[in-house]
């Protein structure tokens, strides 16, 4: 008995590691307009398609937003 826990309680704890990982990541993009320069205030949207998951934000004094935490796996909300 106490060598199968030896091995079974290494593999539970693994497989509740594996379980426990999600995949997410971040968006950082900077506007700019044609000629170059950068778009202060500039409403920005981004939607999973998967999800449906919607998410806004307005561009800051240099042009730049970012989406933090955006799910990388397809279908899952």
């Amino acid at each position: 008995m106490t060598r199968h826990l030896r091995i079974l309680l290494p593999v539970l704890a693994l497989v509740a590691c594996l379980l426990a990982q999600e995949a997410t990541g971040t968006l950082e993009i900077r506007v700019t307009d044609p000629s170059g320069a950068v778009v202060p205030g500039a409403n920005v949207a981004i939607a999973n398609q998967g999800t449906g998951l919607k998410r806004s934000t307005v561009t800051d004094t240099a042009g730049e937003y970012r989406f933090a935490g955006l799910s990388m796996q397809p279908g899952r909300k």
